[in-house]
Formats: C-alpha cells, sequence, structure tokens
C-alpha cells in the first residue's frame, strides 16, 4: 500500500468544500479521498488504496501531468470546480 501524506489535503480541504483538489508531485497529478472518488468517477480512472500518515487507508486517483488539460477540460464539462495545488 501506498504512504501519502494528506496533511495539506486535510488542512486546506475545508475552505475549498466545493473544490475537487488536484496536487502536482512530479510528474503527477494526485487526488485524496472524496475528491479521488468525483475525479476517478468522471474521468473513469482507476482509484487506489494509500496509507495516510495515521496508517488510515485513504482513496487516491493519480494521473500524468502531459493528461492535464484534456482532463481539466473534462471536468470544467462536467461542472467541477478544480483547484490545482
Amino acid at each position: 500500500m501506498k504512504k501519502c501524506d494528506t496533511a495539506v489535503y486535510n488542512k486546506i480541504k475545508p475552505d475549498y468544500k466545493d473544490t475537487i483538489l488536484w496536487f502536482c508531485i512530479g510528474e503527477v497529478y494526485l487526488s485524496f479521498a472524496e475528491d479521488a472518488i468525483k475525479t476517478a468517477g468522471i474521468l473513469n480512472l482507476h482509484l487506489y488504496d494509500g496509507e495516510d500518515q495515521n496508517m488510515q487507508i485513504v482513496k487516491l486517483c493519480v494521473f500524468p501531468v502531459n493528461a492535464l488539460v484534456p482532463y481539466l477540460q473534462a471536468m470544467v464539462n462536467a461542472h467541477c470546480q478544480i483547484g490545482i495545488c
């Protein structure tokens, strides 16, 4: 199971409840928890199980940075608000 640091997500998500947050980490974009579930559902991507710093299972959705433009377009077309971190 992949370890992931959800501290930043957990800190800022309450201020952006209606926004799906995507984090650029190296060559991929990553979303966590409810944002991952929404992203995967709309974009037909796979969900992964990760483990946060408290050893709790969290859903992850990952896609390569070169897919940003078409995926962002699809999310906007689905009336989603996206925050890129």
